[in-house]
Parts: C-alpha cells; sequence; structure tokens
C-alpha cells in the first residue's frame, strides 16, 4: 500500500518530481538526494546518479507492470521517484533530510559527499527511514540499522593501498629505510577516517614504525577544503619528497594536488581514493597527466566493450542510461551504483508486503543486480574487494602498480 499523496509534496523548493506510474496505480516514493547544481564541483557525479536512478525506476516499473498484468501473486506498487539537490552541503542536506524522513518516503538513496550523508544519517535514523548509500565510502560512525552501503568499507579500501606498500618493501631493508609515505587528507569524516586507517594498518602491518613523530608515514591534513590550501599543501609535501603518496577526499582539492605532485614528484607512486573516480577529477587534473594516478575502486560495473554475442552483462543497461546522458557523457560507476541501489531495494520490497519493513530482507538475503550478488552485513556491503585501477580512454582500466 501506499502512504497518502501528501508524501509526494516533500519540500517543492528541493525536489524535482519524475512521475513514472500510471495513473490510479498504487504508488511508492523513492527519493535520490545528490549534488545535481549545474556548474558545482560535484554536478556530474549527480548528473550520473540522476541517470542510474531514473533508468532503474523505468526498469522495475515495466517489471512490476508485466508482473501485474499476469495476475500471480501480489500485486506490486509502482515506483515514482523524487529528486533532492543537497549541493553537497550539510545544512542543505540535514535540511532536506528531515522533509524526506517526516514524509515516511520508504527509501532514500543518497548521499554523495559523506560529511553530508553523516549528519543526514542520523535524521534517518531517529525517523525509522531507510537510507542507501551508493557511491561513497562511509566513515564507521555513520553505521547504524538504517543505513546500507554498497561501497566497502574504509578500512578495506585502506588496505588494499596497505598491502601494496607491505609488498613493495617486504624483505628489502634498505628500500624500507629509503621509502617515505605520504598520505595527505581533506577535512570530510571520510578524508580524515581513511587517512586514520592506513597509518594504523602501516604499523599494524610492521612496514612503518617510526622511531620519531615526525618520520613517515607522514599525514597531511588540508588546513582547509579548498584549491588554495591544496596549493598550499602540495608544496610542503614536495619539499619533503616521499615515494609513494596516497591522496584521500574530494576532487575538487585532489585534482589540484595530483597536478602539482605528477608535474613537481614525477617519479613518486600516487594513489587516490574511490571517490576520485569521475570524470569531473580527469577533467579537473588537467585532463589527467600521462603518467596517470592509481585509483582505488570496487569492480568496475561498466563494460568495457558491448559486443560480441551474447553482449557482456549490463549492456543494455549502459545503453538505456547512456541514451538519457544525452550522449554526451560517458556512462560512470556511480550510474549504476545508483542503479543497484534501487534495483536491489525493489526486489527486496517485492518479497514482502511492508514496504517500510525491507531493512531486514536486505540483510537476510542476496540479490542479484548489476553489481552482481548483493548482500549486507549490518549495513555494510559483502563485496569488500577493492581494486586498482587508471583511467585512460575515458573509462577505468585495471591496473597492476
Amino acid at each position: 500500500m501506499s502512504k497518502s499523496n501528501a508524501s509526494k509534496a516533500i519540500g517543492a523548493a528541493f525536489f524535482a518530481l519524475t512521475l513514472f506510474a500510471s495513473s490510479g496505480q498504487a504508488e511508492l516514493i523513492v527519493a535520490v538526494i545528490a549534488p545535481l547544481k549545474i556548474g558545482t564541483p560535484f554536478a556530474a557525479v549527480g548528473r550520473q546518479m540522476k541517470a542510474g536512478a531514473e533508468q532503474a525506476i523505468a526498469d522495475v516499473n515495466a517489471q512490476r507492470e508485466v508482473h501485474n498484468a499476469a495476475g500471480v501473486g501480489r500485486k506490486l506498487d509502482l515506483l515514482v521517484l523524487q529528486l533532492a539537490d543537497d549541493e553537497c552541503q550539510v545544512a542543505l542536506g540535514k535540511t532536506i533530510a528531515n522533509q524526506v524522513a517526516n514524509q515516511g518516503v520508504p527509501l532514500i538513496v543518497g548521499h554523495f559527499c559523506s560529511s553530508v550523508s553523516v549528519e543526514a544519517g542520523q535524521i534517518y535514523k531517529a525517523n525509522g527511514a531507510l537510507q542507501i548509500v551508493p557511491f561513497s565510502s562511509m566513515p564507521s560512525a555513520s553505521s547504524s540499522s538504517t543505513l546500507f552501503r554498497l561501497m566497502g568499507t574504509l578500512s578495506s579500501q585502506a588496505g588494499l593501498f596497505v598491502n601494496f606498500v607491505k609488498n613493495l618493501v617486504q624483505g628489502n631493508p634498505d628500500l624500507s629505510a629509503n621509502t617515505d609515505v605520504a598520505i595527505i587528507v581533506d577535512r570530510s569524516p571520510y578524508g580524515e577516517e581513511l587517512g586514520r586507517e592506513i597509518v594504523q594498518q602501516l604499523k599494524v602491518a610492521g612496514v612503518d614504525m617510526p622511531a620519531l613523530p615526525e618520520d613517515d608515514p607522514k599525514v597531511f591534513t588540508l588546513k582547509e577544503n579548498t584549491k588554495n590550501a591544496a596549493l598550499e599543501t602540495a608544496t610542503e609535501l614536495v619539499d619533503w619528497g616521499p615515494e609513494v603518496v596516497f591522496l584521500g577526499g574530494y576532487h575538487p582539492e585532489m585534482d589540484v594536488l595530483t597536478a602539482e605532485i605528477k608535474s613537481r614528484l614525477p617519479n613518486a607512486k600516487l594513489f587516490l581514493s574511490d571517490l576520485n573516480v569521475t570524470s569531473a577529477f580527469v577533467n579537473g587534473a588537467a585532463g589527467m597527466p600521462s603518467n596517470p594516478p592509481v585509483m582505488i575502486h570496487p569492480a568496475n560495473p561498466v563494460p568495457d566493450s558491448c559486443g560480441g554475442n551474447p553482449a557482456p552483462a549490463n549492456c543494455a543497461v549502459k545503453a538505456r542510461i547512456a541514451t538519457r546522458l544525452g550522449g554526451g557523457p560517458q556512462v560512470e560507476p556511480s550510474a549504476l551504483f545508483a542503479y543497484a541501489a534501487i534495483e536491489v531495494w525493489a526486489k527486496a520490497e517485492a518479497t514482502q508486503p511492508n514496504p517500510w519493513s525491507v531493512g531486514l530482507t536486505l540483510e537476510s538475503n542476496d540479490f542479484p543486480s548489476v553489481l552482481g550478488l548483493v548482500g549486507f552485513q549490518n549495513g555494510d556491503t559483502n563485496d569488500q574487494q577493492f581494486y586498482f585501477f587508471t583511467w585512460t580512454g575515458n573509462k577505468l582500466t585495471p591496473f597492476s602498480p
């Protein structure tokens, strides 16, 4: 059963309503909250999330209409998409979260920026609203019974980088003594926790246990999340001259750091956290240097090529999303992660009659999706694997550093 029509009027100042359901058909609202405003730093990610969500709603509704026409089993409500633009701003995100939670929307997909998700997540939790974060690793403090994450944990992401450093220096005391490791993070909850995780795991692995506080691994935290602060930090880093650098944060500052480091420390091995796997980062980093940095990300759900018979998985979904993007931007992973959030929730909702109690179903079952088989444990995805990539030819390319 759908809630009253009043639930559709969720903050008209913030929401643009897109109707996919037929007139007279019971409807369930899916709220997708992302940075959408053109000209803002994360608008490219928001555009991808919007296109993926729109296509997921359309595909789910098409499947449900077929099911309902067959007259077998429970009649399934169709979905209605509502979009909200949080601009990756905490205050605006909290305002929208309060409006969404108070209206009893059964599914919230978002946010992109961890600082917004952490604050909004507390509002959703207090109101029992189910939130799926599709495309960002979340700080551990955000865990709750109503929050589900499709990306692996920050601890898992840190572990991939630490294993690389461990393998680099293992069994080579000279190399270990002469390899300086730098971690640069922004002031987001995401960046700060990721930096702490890397340092802790390096020490536990016995790779880097400095005798003095000023020894590496050295963590540089931006004074503020601005490009000028990023330039200041880059100069400080270059003066030290590390051989291995990890950047953990969001791309407006990370693209400045990338360009500076690749220009002034061309031989340093440079790694970037998962949130920089976007065309916005690549474009911001001067079109990406000829010696691209290594990006850390889960398995890429976007197929490289859709030739052959049969075509690779996700090709049909990719083509439909590409049409929604207008044939300009390439389909990026964020689009398919947003698609999967709605796809998985809809499959869980179809198995039980109360759409406001889907959390237990998500926790106790696995569901096929464009990301593969998706299941959760305490809100975290069961797939905690991260991999190394570079961004070449407008796509992610697996890479072994």
